[in-house]
């Protein structure tokens, strides 16, 4: 039968059901005479902790952490009932809406607020009838007591561009695991469509977003237990490695960990390259991404850490200068700075996006600002000066610009405009000098099969790795198979799995699936959104892996998304039919991607039909498929090979068709990523004797 596109979020939905099955953990025997405790911890939300934890618990509720999600009864804005643009936020009884008129074919409404986001900036949410939390179009600026355009803040807190209608903005997809803890989106595909039941330990960013879940760990005190903790009772003690998990600009490959002490690579993908919200010195240009700013900084390579400035439960911490001159000694002096009453982070720190500083802690540059429109601190405060008067004053000072961050930003600069020889992008891939920022950049443009992508995969630093999976996932190199191989075993789960991807796209089919690889593909749609993307990566994963039933159940949502990444999964699909010996549904398969396809049909395909054709007895209709395709494959390709032996079979010169294939499955058998066509050789020599 054809794939029933309708159903699609039907079938997908089913895959979320049968992933979110867990056998149960085995009891842990009791170590002591006491009733054991539970084997697993669960969340129980920051008031448990009040009654051990007073004076940290008090101080946490007065920092932005506690207050990153709230019920709309803590709005703080002015639903006063006075017109803000297309917006007006008013009282209807105990409840916050806001009224939105028709405007530039945008649909009406009258929004209950369910939610509001965020602290110095509230955003408000209303939650429409398919439980998706939506992004109204106005927000409460804190500092100005005022209301202001979401649509005018969403870049610069984000660093991607706002919508035109903030409404499209799904809060409880794309935002929410960082505002709250322990969150679940609910996502379930419907045939009407996506639809959401989220969930939460708690909301904002509580106790046990940073020490882990405390269930264990309270029932502990409270049975008065002595003596060392046993597991899981013992808390992370938190730290700041915890605080790149929303403070960086990353991609969400997993939902975030329950355990805070998990590192960030085996969740998420580092964006850590050219893109919405970086200046192209690396710099960024939103609120979102601080941390990732100071991870490339001197002070995080120095052991500075978040916690060095940010008290996280209201302690006590160095302000103004003394934040600085504890490790930089003397530097406050007029003989470094040359001004009176200028404070280290007003050079060091410039306040960019919407009042925050900038934390990639560099010293001023107005060279930036000539050549790349960069902003600098000199102007930030002399704006009655130019910007060539500002780098006078610098360089007379300071000394002339570092040139290899001159050529490292020129380089991002060129990139956007499509002007960059392949020579510079070699130059900066490949020296360590450059920030990892300006590597990763030029990684990710390098051309397809240049040997630097290879290399890169050896490299020390994981978002350099990270860039050259995502590179090598593009633009497939079979060169690249024995180092993708060895990447199967990273300790970073995103490195494996992004290995796993790569090396499906260039035709791996293991003998024997890697440990664990199945449950991380499984995993890439547990608790959070199931984007196409990632459903992308495991249908592949999962079909290399001999996993083509698992991969039908989500093969018809990628189709009906994203038609073009879906052809080449169908076409899988229907390979693994054939090979079930199903030729029938496997043709129909082969129809649908040719149908996708269009002219740009594959050679892959012209393969499989005729396969597929003969194999039903249709040995007519397979010769003209296969003397179609010997017109359109490149005389060196596999392909060609297959199609030509194949017709001499056809002839009834079946023997010379064996004597051309053989070498060729010599050959792929000792190839990594050769085992996708290796059977295809193999089925065809079967045929043949």
């Amino acid at each position: 039968m054809r794939w029933a596109w309708p159903f699609a979020l039907v079938a997908a939905g089913a895959l979320l059901f049968w992933l979110g099955r867990r056998a149960p953990s085995p009891p842990r025997p009791p170590s002591s005479a006491e009733a054991p405790l539970p084997s697993v911890a669960s969340f129980t939300g920051s008031s448990r902790c009040l009654s051990c934890h007073r004076e940290e618990h008090a101080a946490w509720q007065s920092t932005a952490h506690a207050r990153t999600l709230r019920p709309a009864s803590e709005a703080a804005g002015a639903f006063d009932g006075k017109p803000v643009g297309e917006a007006t936020p008013e009282r209807e009884g105990n409840a916050f809406v806001v009224k939105v008129e028709a405007r530039d074919r945008r649909a009406p409404g009258n929004h209950r607020v369910t939610w509001v986001a965020g602290d110095r900036i509230e955003l408000c949410l209303f939650t429409d009838a398919r439980g998706a939390w939506r992004l109204l179009p106005i927000a409460w600026r804190a500092d100005a007591k005022a209301w202001a355009a979401t649509a005018d803040l969403w870049e610069p807190l984000t660093g991607d561009p706002a919508p035109g209608d903030t409404r499209q903005v799904i809060f409880n997809r794309d935002c929410a695991h960082c505002h709250a803890t322990r969150f679940d989106t609910g996502f379930r595909p419907e045939a009407q469509g996506d639809a959401y039941a989220s969930t939460m330990a708690e909301a904002g960013v509580g106790c046990e977003a940073c020490h882990g879940a405390g269930s264990v760990h309270a029932l502990w005190h409270e049975q008065k237990r002595a003596g060392a903790y046993e597991a899981p009772a013992k808390l992370f003690p938190g730290g700041s490695g915890g605080c790149l998990l929303c403070h960086g600009t990353h991609e969400f490959l997993f939902a975030p960990p329950e355990d805070p002490s998990a590192p960030l690579a085996d969740t998420a993908v580092s964006l850590n390259l050219d893109g919405p919200g970086f200046f192209a010195d690396g710099r960024r240009s939103a609120v979102h991404g601080a941390g990732t700013a100071f991870s490339g900084s001197r002070c995080a390579a120095g052991g500075a850490t978040c916690l060095s400035c940010h008290a996280v439960h209201g302690e006590p911490r160095p302000t103004g200068d003394a934040a600085c001159t504890g490790c930089h000694d003397g530097f406050a002096r007029r003989e470094h700075t040359f001004h009176e009453g200028v404070a280290c982070a007003d050079c060091h720190m410039p306040r960019l996006a919407l009042g925050h500083r900038d934390h990639s802690i560099r010293s001023p540059e107005p060279a930036l600002t000539e050549r790349f429109g960069i902003p600098n601190a000199c102007n930030a405060c002399h704006a009655d000066k130019t910007t060539a008067s500002a780098r006078e004053a610098k360089e007379k000072w300071w000394g002339p610009p570092d040139e290899r961050m001159l050529r490292d930003t020129a380089l991002v600069a060129d990139l956007r405009k499509g002007l960059v020889a392949w020579e510079r992008l070699l130059g900066t891939a490949r020296d360590p000098r450059s920030p990892l920022f300006s590597r990763a950049t030029a990684l990710r443009a390098l051309p397809r099969g240049d040997e630097t992508l290879r290399e890169a995969l050896g490299w020390v630093e994981t978002g350099l790795v990270q860039a050259a999976l995502a590179a090598l996932a593009e633009r497939p190199d079979p060169a690249a198979g024995p180092a993708l191989i060895g990447l199967l075993r990273h300790p970073a789960r995103t490195v494996r799995v992004e290995a796993a991807y790569a090396l499906a796209r260039a035709g791996w089919r293991p003998g024997d699936s890697p440990r664990g690889l199945r449950d991380d593909a499984r995993a890439f749609v547990v608790r959070q959104y199931g984007a196409t993307p990632l459903l992308v990566r495991a249908a592949w994963i999962l079909d290399a892996i001999g996993g083509s039933d698992e991969m039908a159940y989500i093969l018809p949502a990628i189709a009906q998304r994203a038609p073009l990444e879906g052809a080449p999964l169908i076409a899988r699909r229907g390979r693994a039919l054939a090979q079930a010996g199903k030729h029938a549904e496997a043709l129909v398969a082969y129809e649908d991607a040719r149908r996708i396809y269009g002219d740009a049909v594959p050679p892959i395909l012209f393969v499989d039909s005729g396969d597929s054709l003969a194999a039903t007895g249709e040995l007519g209709a397979a010769e003209t498929v296969w003397r179609h395709g010997l017109d359109r494959i490149e005389g060196a390709a596999v392909e060609h090979a297959i199609v030509r032996a194949r017709l001499l079979g056809v002839e009834g010169r079946g023997e010379e068709g064996l004597a051309l294939l053989a070498p060729i499955a010599a050959r792929l058998a000792e190839d990594p990523v050769g085992g996708d066509m290796l059977m295809r050789v193999r089925w065809s020599m079967d045929a043949l004797r």
